[in-house]
């Protein structure tokens, strides 16, 4: 009996001590829990901080957009910006599809323009067109490559060409037909707009004769010339009146005009010539010289200037320099009485053997 008790004991002993053994194992696993509770919930936190932290960098990404977007947007702007500045600066940088001059301003600065609108005036001065008014009956006698000279009035300067162009249409009114030539113009002293003389050699005439304009006059409705011609050598006295010298005699007596008494005088010096006039038929003018067709000879020598108010037929003449002012000197031979001077010039043959005509 006493062995089944100390065996139930025994039993009972073991069954205690399993149930510590379990006890402890189930305090175990509480603890295991708890660690792993612990754990978890260590994890969920680290979750948490995680998902916090992609949360912060999605935010910090949007961020990122919305300023790649400003700046995106900044730059837009700032080409926009750099677009309107090229623009406006090209408002004020006027560039010409051509090489050459500005010769004239067409609007004044700070006139408001719209597109199209001319502004400035561009030439070409490396060769400049050159045009003159011809009347209708010269036009005829003008042909291309006709030689021209363009003379500038300032300085004088010729330039040397030849017509490139005729226009003959003739102007109703002014009876002009336009004729135009190329001409170099290295030095640019030809400017646009500018006034010239220029020459037009028409034709040819072999052994052609021109006088001075200013030494034509008038005879009966004919044109005519005074001219200077050797007075006859002779050893008698005449005899003339102080206040007429025309009247002449080969005796002594009274002017038949004026009443006077007639004086003698010597034989005339070599250099003395009496004063002729001779009608002349006359051609074509460059408003300098005038060709005469007849009624010269080549050396004849043409009162150009003087007193051809009291040049009378056969008064004697002396040839004298001439200059702005009037004789550059007096004569020095004085016959009695004193013969006017005069300025005389040549009846000459136009060089290389044509008349030159000008417009």
């Amino acid at each position: 009996m006493q062995a089944m008790v100390e065996m139930a004991q025994a039993k009972l002993a073991q069954a205690k001590a399993m149930a510590q053994a379990a006890q402890a194992k189930v305090r175990q696993a509480e603890a295991a829990i708890q660690a792993a509770q612990a754990k978890l919930a260590q994890v969920d936190a680290e979750i948490a901080k995680t998902q916090a932290m992609v949360q912060e960098a999605e935010a910090g990404v949007r961020r990122g957009e919305r300023h790649v977007l400003h700046a995106e947007a900044l730059r837009a702007q700032s080409q926009a910006s750099l677009t309107a500045a090229r623009i406006v600066r090209g408002y004020t940088e006027i560039r010409s599809l051509t090489d050459g001059y500005v010769v004239e301003r067409l609007v004044s600065p700070g006139t408001l323009v719209t597109a199209g609108t001319p502004i400035l005036r561009i030439a070409q001065l490396d060769i400049v067109r050159v045009q003159a008014f011809v009347g209708e009956k010269d036009l005829a006698d003008i042909r291309l490559g006709t030689p021209i000279t363009v003379q500038s009035p300032k300085d004088g300067k010729v330039w040397s060409s030849k017509v490139t162009a005729i226009f003959p249409s003739a102007d109703p009114t002014s009876r002009t037909g336009l004729v135009e030539a190329l001409v170099p113009n290295p030095d640019l002293k030809l400017l646009p707009g500018q006034s010239v003389i220029i020459k037009i050699v028409k034709r040819r005439i072999p052994d052609a004769i021109t006088i001075p304009n200013e030494a034509i006059t008038q005879l009966n409705g004919q044109p005519a010339v005074w001219v200077a011609e050797p007075m006859e050598a002779t050893g008698k006295t005449e005899y003339t009146c102080p206040m007429h010298p025309e009247v002449r005699s080969d005796k002594p007596g009274r002017c038949p005009k004026c009443g006077m008494d007639l004086v003698p005088t010597k034989r005339q010096s070599e250099e003395t010539k009496m004063a002729r006039l001779k009608t002349v038929k006359l051609g074509e003018t460059d408003g300098q010289r005038t060709l005469v067709l007849s009624g010269l000879e080549i050396g004849d020598e043409v009162i150009v200037r003087g007193w051809q108010s009291i040049v009378r037929e056969g008064v004697p003449v002396v040839s004298v320099e001439w200059n702005e002012l009037g004789p550059a000197r007096l004569p020095s031979v004085t016959p009695s009485p004193m013969p006017p001077t005069h300025q005389h010039g040549s009846a000459q043959q136009q060089q290389g053997g044509g008349h030159q005509h000008g417009h």
